[in-house]
C-alpha cells in the first residue's frame, strides 16, 4: 500500500500526470537497496544514500559537461548497484545473495 501511494505522490509531484516508465526503472535499484541492506534498516538508509548520491553524482557530471559519453553516465546508477551486489556475494563479506 505504502509504495502504491509513494509511486501515486512520485507521479503526481514530477509531472502533474501519470506517465508510462516515469520512474525509469528505479524500482529495481530500492530492490537491490533491500537486498544490499540485507532487510537491516540502517543499511538500507546507508545503500540509499550511496546510489542517490550516485545518481545525483552522474546528474551534475551532465549538467557540468564532462568529455565522458551521457549514455555512460546515465548508466552509472545501474552498474553501481550490480557492482555492490556481486561483490557482496562472495564469501569474503560473509554475505550471499
Amino acid at each position: 500500500m505504502l509504495a502504491g501511494l509513494a509511486g501515486s505522490y512520485f507521479a503526481l509531484v514530477t509531472t502533474g500526470y501519470f506517465l508510462e516508465n516515469i520512474t525509469a526503472g528505479q524500482g529495481w535499484i530500492a530492490l537491490a537497496v533491500v537486498i544490499f541492506g540485507g532487510w537491516k534498516p540502517f543499511y538500507v538508509l546507508l545503500g540509499g544514500l550511496t546510489f542517490g548520491f550516485v545518481d545525483a553524482f552522474q546528474l551534475g557530471l551532465q549538467a557540468v559537461g564532462t568529455a565522458v559519453p551521457s549514455q555512460f553516465l546515465l548508466m552509472l546508477p545501474y552498474l553501481i548497484p550490480i557492482a555492490i551486489l556481486a561483490g557482496m556475494s562472495t564469501s569474503r563479506f560473509g554475505y550471499t545473495i
